[in-house]
């Protein structure tokens, strides 16, 4: 009792609640330090469901977002678009989630831990708590200053490699004839093998060097309290005298070094994800450029057919700069006519129909329905009053 009054905060304390024997005094403390415990315990719990409800929060309404961008490109603009890219970018979405926001909110959440730690801590011992938190706390920069390179080299293939391992799959699921005609599964087989083998040879490393140092450290922290304690000890000093304060320390790294533990592998995870965030950010920004506006799809009037659909010198390419896909059409078709469209694969046999259905405007040239030119509002009009059975169906 003697020793716990010297400390002024616990002399306080003692004075605050009116104890004086020393069965009064172990009573006070273990009861504060069984309610500290649950207060703490019910705090990171808490912390902890918030910081997971509002990542997945963000990382639905992120997933959700791109892929309304996706769907609400103006057609031209969407068969220009990498199939591949934008289901790995999808997919890279959740990174904004688990890559950053809710390794930042852990940051966080720790970091206020440690603070309240350490604060404990030096209003006990200033010195050897200055000595034990620079000590561990060091050891993690000198860490996270030595990996960070690594780290982000791990999430470039991440980002890279990922986009390659969904172009594969789409490809040896939508060209399986060929691959089966020209014999390619083994190559097919051996290219998917070095890519997936280098994602999750990534995320190893990056396991590694996330959650490598706490084992480290809890041997350096050890080690630490054990200079302490020669350091409390050595001379004619009495070291059963120094136990409290030992104890007390010990405890103190014993929570200190998993926070530290938690800040560093969020700062790990950021780090690894900068690559996959930035990509889904450049493609959440390019797809918005085009986004068609709410009020364009709004429920349009009954469009009529009555005679007949007609092109007019229409002529089409994609940008300014490339080659036309055909120039110079005139084409009618009478209502209940008929009509095949034959050609050499590559020559706009597909382009020409999307563009008798609406879904391209014509670079030169008119698409006229009943003499009417069909532009602006009258194109989802149109769009209602097409039916069109492709060549695979979605059920």
């Amino acid at each position: 009792p003697n020793k716990v009054a010297s400390y002024p905060i616990l002399s306080w304390v003692i004075e605050a609640f009116g104890v004086q024997s020393r069965d009064q005094i172990i009573a006070l403390f273990s009861s504060l330090f069984i309610v500290l415990i649950l207060l703490t315990t019910t705090i990171r719990l808490t912390l902890f469901y918030a910081n997971q409800r509002l990542s997945v929060a963000i990382g639905s309404e992120f997933s959700s977002a791109t892929y309304q961008l996706i769907l609400s490109q103006p057609y031209e603009r969407f068969v220009q678009l990498n199939s591949s890219v934008l289901i790995s970018n999808i997919e890279k979405t959740n990174s904004l989630a688990s890559g950053f926001f809710q390794p930042l909110f852990t940051m966080v959440s720790s970091s206020f831990v440690i603070v309240a730690i350490i604060v404990g801590l030096l209003a006990i011992e200033l010195m050897m708590t200055l000595i034990l938190f620079a000590v561990v706390g060091g050891c993690y920069l000198l860490i996270s200053w030595i990996v960070r390179k690594r780290i982000e080299e791990n999430g470039k293939i991440l980002a890279d490699q990922s986009t390659i391992r969904v172009r594969l799959l789409q490809e040896g699921i939508g060209a399986y004839r060929d691959i089966i005609l020209n014999g390619l599964q083994n190559t097919y087989s051996n290219v998917f093998r070095y890519i997936d083998r280098s994602v999750r040879w990534a995320h190893g490393r990056n396991a590694i060097i996330a959650f490598t140092p706490r084992i480290a450290l809890e041997a350096v922290g050890a080690v630490v309290l054990v200079v302490i304690a020669w350091i409390l000890g050595r001379g004619d000093a009495d070291v059963t005298a120094s136990l409290p304060v030992l104890g007390v320390l010990a405890f103190g790294a014993q929570r200190l070094i998993p926070a530290l533990q938690l800040v560093y592998s969020a700062w790990s995870t950021l780090v690894s994800s900068k690559a996959r965030v930035a990509d889904s950010l450049d493609v959440l920004e390019y797809l918005d450029q085009g986004v068609i506006e709410d009020g364009s799809l709004s429920e349009p009037s009954p469009f009529r057919f009555e005679q007949a659909i007609s092109l007019t010198g229409v002529g089409f390419r994609y940008e300014l700069e490339d080659a036309w896909v055909f120039r110079g059409i005139d084409l009618r078709v009478e209502k209940g006519e008929c009509l095949g469209v034959f050609g050499l694969t590559g020559h706009g046999k597909s382009t020409l129909l999307d563009i008798l259905m609406g879904l391209l405007p014509p670079t030169e040239g008119e698409l006229l329905v009943d003499g009417r030119q069909v532009f602006g509002d009258r194109v989802h009009a149109w769009h209602e009053a097409v039916a069109y059975a492709p060549q695979n169906v979605f059920l």
